[in-house]
């Protein structure tokens, strides 16, 4: 499991046992990873670590989809289960989570999923997702809450977007304290909104893929260093999916407001590339995806923008990858997470650093 990719460290274990899926990574400014995973279904688990040392793993309960980010003292976490979303804080001086907090809450026919969280600057809390309410014609909506107390209590649904077109894959991510980008895709287009965190407004959705092909699966996150938003998604310009590129467009903000540039590839595939994650380090936007093949086995791949996008595979070899997640920490250094396929259909949790 050892393979080095222009600089990236070797590929470290962090699971061995059952069968992993859908990690989520956060680092804390004491530059450790921490990782929650799915295990065998719905079961989420718990880790830290760097490099090749890592804790044992804490199961955490019942739950899937989760959503990571840290501070500089609580891990907090976003995660589904039973129609329903919830919250939980990790405190690293007792490392105790607290009990799961249902944000969203399933009720008759209206479900939560997808959930997305993110901390704007003075150390608020959003928690964004989907939500579906079937009633006749069924309504699809993006919405939000907040907390300014650590997660003991939270604002009220604030409905982002609604209509009847389904609708999945919210992120979001802060600028400072003033504004919270959010992406999402009703399974044909990538739309972005912003929202307001002063006056608590949101503007009108606005399409930025641009594409009559298939766009789904976005990820955002912004520059803060060079004030700009990057959004990747995965899009079949090369055929009906699962014919996917991995496309990129990128927003200069200025003020309240900004022009979102055409949107380019990043990396093109009749082979299919999915499931794209993005963040920055140092001013510098990497991105990570899986690569599908008809033929052999789908691989981990990465890309650095410069001048231009730069990269390659970051696994090699004769079982299947998926699920990546990539954040960034101290040094400016990029810390990604995956799954494996150990050769038998049980995926194994992998984790590397650049």
């Amino acid at each position: 499991d050892v393979y080095k990719r222009q600089d990236w460290s070797g590929i470290f274990g962090v699971e061995d046992t059952g069968n992993c899926s859908n990690p989520a990574i956060a680092v804390t400014p004491d530059g450790v990873a921490h990782i929650v995973y799915q295990r065998d279904g719905a079961n989420l688990y718990y880790k830290n670590g760097r490099y090749g040392g890592w804790s044992g793993a804490q199961f955490l309960g019942a739950g899937s989809l989760p959503s990571l980010v840290s501070d500089s003292f609580y891990l907090h976490l976003a995660f589904a289960e039973g129609g329903s979303v919830f919250y939980r804080r990790r405190n690293p001086t007792t490392g105790a989570w607290i009990t799961s907090l249902a944000v969203f809450s399933a009720v008759g026919n209206t479900s939560y999923s997808n959930p997305s969280i993110c901390l704007d600057s003075s150390s608020k809390i959003y928690i964004a997702c989907r939500k579906v309410r079937v009633t006749g014609t069924a309504t699809y909506s993006i919405v939000m809450k907040i907390s300014s107390d650590n997660g003991a209590s939270w604002s009220n649904e604030i409905t982002l977007y609604s209509g009847t077109t389904a609708n999945a894959y919210p992120k979001i991510v802060a600028e400072g304290s003033s504004y919270i980008h959010t992406v999402y895709s009703n399974g044909i287009t990538v739309w972005y909104i912003l929202y307001d965190i002063s006056s608590g407004t949101f503007g009108t959705p606005v399409n930025i893929s641009l594409s009559t092909a298939t766009s789904n699966e976005p990820d955002i996150t912004i520059d803060s260093l060079n004030k700009k938003v990057w959004v990747v998604w995965q899009e079949s310009r090369n055929g009906p999916p699962p014919n996917y590129d991995i496309i990129y467009s990128v927003q200069a903000r200025s003020g309240s407001g900004g022009s979102w540039d055409s949107p380019e590839t990043v990396f093109s595939s009749f082979e299919g590339a999915q499931e794209p994650k993005i963040t920055v380090a140092g001013g510098k936007p990497c991105s990570v995806w899986k690569k599908a093949s008809f033929f052999t086995y789908s691989d981990i791949y990465y890309s650095f923008r410069g001048v231009v996008w730069e990269g390659g595979a970051l696994t090699s070899g004769s079982t299947n990858s998926k699920n990546p997640d990539i954040t960034s920490g101290p040094g400016a250094l990029f810390h990604t997470v995956w799954v494996t396929d150990n050769g038998t259909g049980s995926y194994k949790l992998r984790y590397a650093v650049k």
